[in-house]
């Protein structure tokens, strides 16, 4: 088979792009209308990609794990839908997972690459796919390898250093939505350039602002997927315990749609809940911001069976200004620092201490409000931002 050579174009390059799961064709679309995409809070990831697209004068292919496709010729911008399906579980698992990553690297080679970004979520396996076509392939870790804390076993360790380092030489550069991200991928595959981001937000919610005196009602917003790895069933029996511990003005909101979305509300039904957690649903960009700025707190209580890769509620406690609780697998910790409270994944008894501490005492949740409105401006500033990372990676990959 023959073996593309490595580019060396300066100018106009092609850009391959495996976006994993999410809209990116409906992205595409209200981009190319000057459109904002609400559909969450944040500044979506493809959008900032498609702006850097239009600034180098590059032509981007975009495969995503979506049913939905759109080309915009005049901008050279395409999306295709690219679904991996059902890959199984165990040995077919990782067969799967590596016949996709042949796949999506033969679109990119058939495309005339001269890089590729690819999502975590298309696995280790793409290194050494890419390489087989010696295009140049900057990983964009939107997870990490293992949940931070929990190292897996040797075997999987092994599998994990075998696969990365078949493929090491195509690698030019990570992106990493945490420091966590890039630290386990170094120790897979030693030194490699990594371009750090920190999610970025619409100019407009900048001046959001609450009155930290606290109200009858304690409001403590989940936003995130609803599965029970994500711990939305320990925010139930922390809900419990409060109530046992005599907090019953502390109210849990929960914002977001998943599979576990119908067992969760069952729960809170037969177990007397109501009155104590409210369901939202999926809520656009105005919606959370309207349930944020009504909150006192966020909590993001992944479990570590998860490989969360930062997890973007914490973050959102910065725009009002509101601590964030999260367990100790989760790697915003590290970014909005003093202004959130830790606790063990899986511990609802934890939590439920976490939220008493700040009723008990005001000046502690005082002080985490205080460094929370003095990190909000991570938020705001494009130099942390996705955009300016990928034009880092760009910069090791075509020169």
């Amino acid at each position: 088979m023959a073996i593309r050579g490595k580019s060396q174009t300066t100018t106009a390059p092609r850009l391959f792009l495996a976006h994993g799961p999410g809209d990116a064709a409906g992205t595409l679309k209200k981009w190319t209308m000057g459109i904002e995409d609400d559909s969450i809070i944040a500044k979506t990831y493809s959008a900032q990609i498609f702006e850097l697209t239009n600034e180098l004068g590059a032509e981007l292919l975009v495969v995503t794990d979506n049913i939905n496709s759109y080309t915009h010729k005049n901008r050279r911008i395409s999306v295709e839908s690219h679904i991996m399906g059902d890959l199984g579980s165990g040995w077919r698992y990782w067969l799967n997972m590596k016949k996709h990553a042949d796949i999506t690297a033969r679109k990119a080679y058939d495309f005339g690459a001269d890089a590729a970004i690819v999502s975590f979520h298309y696995g280790l396996f793409s290194l050494p796919a890419f390489k087989r076509y010696n295009i140049p392939i900057i990983l964009d870790m939107h997870n990490t390898v293992w949940p931070m804390g929990c190292k897996p076993n040797l075997i999987k360790q092994f599998i994990f250093k075998a696969i990365a380092i078949s493929g090491r030489d195509a690698l030019a550069g990570v992106i990493g939505v945490s420091p966590e991200c890039g630290r386990q991928l170094k120790q897979l595959i030693g030194e490699k350039p990594t371009f750090n981001h920190i999610p970025q937000y619409p100019v407009s919610l900048k001046d959001i602002t609450i009155d930290n005196s606290f109200p009858s009602e304690f409001r403590i917003l989940f936003a995130g997927r609803i599965e029970s790895m994500k711990g939305v069933f320990d925010i139930l029996d922390a809900s419990e315990i409060l109530v046992r511990m005599g907090y019953p003005q502390v109210k849990w909101i929960i914002a977001g749609k998943g599979s576990a979305e119908a067992e969760l509300r069952d729960q809170i039904v037969g177990r007397n809940l109501g009155c104590f957690i409210e369901l939202k649903g999926q809520l656009t960009r105005d919606k959370l911001t309207d349930e944020l700025a009504k909150s006192q707190a966020t909590i993001t209580p992944t479990r570590a069976g998860f490989a969360e890769g930062l997890a973007k509620a914490p973050l959102e406690s910065l725009i009002p200004g509101i601590p964030s609780l999260m367990s100790s697998v989760v790697p915003a910790a590290e970014i909005v620092k003093n202004a959130a409270l830790v606790f063990p994944p899986s511990s609802p008894t934890e939590i439920a201490n976490a939220v008493a501490k700040m009723l008990d005492s005001p000046f502690i949740y005082d002080s985490l409000c205080a460094e929370s409105r003095g990190l909000k401006h991570l938020l705001f500033d494009p130099q942390y931002s996705y955009k300016k990372a990928v034009l880092g990676a760009l910069s090791e990959c075509l020169g």
